[in-house]
């Protein structure tokens, strides 16, 4: 939710979309070396709406995936990680439409009414 002077308010818990395999973030170098090439911690994380759905979001981005040597399966590798990418679907809970609100009061109502046909039917002395 924004606020007046443009901030953003937290209406709900955090949410963990993905967590890294590895603990190695190094891309294109190898271990202990001077990092070489893009490192990619954090590129390309994306948050879109669903066209289709007011109570979906998209979201993507990168993450370790494995070590890139040959404990990792890859026995050519230099070191460092390799990367892969998650996507996924949040959905959030929407307002009740107009007739869910309408049928709740309604059943309400005949509760209350039912209660007080039940009550009235005791003398009291």
């Amino acid at each position: 939710m924004t606020t007046a002077i443009g901030g953003l308010n937290s209406t709900g818990a955090e949410i963990v979309l993905r967590v890294s395999d590895t603990d190695d973030y190094h891309n294109g170098s190898l271990f202990g070396q001077t990092f070489a090439g893009r490192q990619r911690w954090a590129d390309y994380a994306t948050v879109t709406t669903d066209p289709t759905s007011f109570h979906t979001f998209w979201v993507s981005g990168t993450f370790a995936r494995e070590y890139n040597n040959a404990a990792g399966g890859h026995p050519g590798g230099t070191g460092g990680s390799r990367w892969g990418t998650y996507i996924a679907a949040i959905n959030v809970g929407g307002v009740p439409e107009p007739t869910t609100w309408a049928m709740l009061i309604i059943g309400f109502g005949l509760v209350g009414a039912q209660a007080r046909r039940s009550r009235s039917g005791y003398a009291t002395a």
